[in-house]
């Protein structure tokens, strides 16, 4: 049965008087609120974090830095290949493990030779094509160029440093490290992870 609301004064009214009333306001918040930041991180809803390293080829989870920088020798290795399958499988952001706790740095840091620099894959892929044995600025580099976003794990705890336990010496090596990362990276990154606090201003305000 079709029903005529004009024909109806119930409804009439009714309508007359939800037209006019005022729209209720939002609920006032309660507790702190996230920020742009993190709201637009929840919206990215799959990050990948890629735990790639000295400790790969020696199928542990953790070292101790006294690891061989020789071991490390990956085959075929193709950034772009990894981003182009998280692209595909809907991840939005990539988190590298520039440097796990036993020291070993996927990017050739000056101050250290705990580093891919010291492998034997390292200076063959130098040899081959400058810049491409920096495994930090080959991952950076193809997640810019397909627009995913781009970030490093930084590790503050470093088993291979004589420096580390030392204070403000180990503070000033660690610092130094992270702008490495960041002069080369700035650009490309979204995120800075860090596994635990330390006390230098610097690592604290990342």
């Amino acid at each position: 049965m079709t029903t005529c609301v004009l024909c109806n004064p119930w409804l009439v009214l009714c309508l007359a008087l939800g037209a006019g009333a005022a729209q209720p306001r939002p609920p006032v918040p309660v507790g702190p609120l996230p920020s742009a930041n993190q709201l637009a991180w929840q919206d990215m809803e799959l990050t990948a974090f890629a735990h790639f390293g000295i400790n790969t080829f020696y199928d542990q989870e953790w070292g101790n830095g006294t690891e061989d920088p020789n071991r490390f020798y990956p085959t075929n290795f193709a950034a772009a290949q990894w981003v182009s399958i998280l692209k595909g499988a809907g991840f939005k952001e990539l988190i590298l493990t520039a440097k796990h706790h036993d020291g070993f740095c996927l990017w050739p840091s000056a101050y250290t030779a705990h580093s891919v620099k010291s492998s034997a894959w390292f200076k063959a892929r130098e040899a081959a094509a400058p810049g491409s044995g920096d495994v930090v600025k080959a991952v950076a580099d193809a997640c810019h160029k397909t627009g995913l976003k781009f970030g490093v794990y930084l590790s503050p705890w470093d088993r291979n440093s004589s420096y580390y336990g030392q204070g403000a010496a180990y503070n000033t090596y660690y610092e130094n490290q992270l702008r490495e990362l960041l002069r080369q990276t700035r650009a490309k990154m979204t995120a800075l992870t860090k596994s635990r606090p330390t006390s230098s201003p610097l690592s604290e305000g990342m």
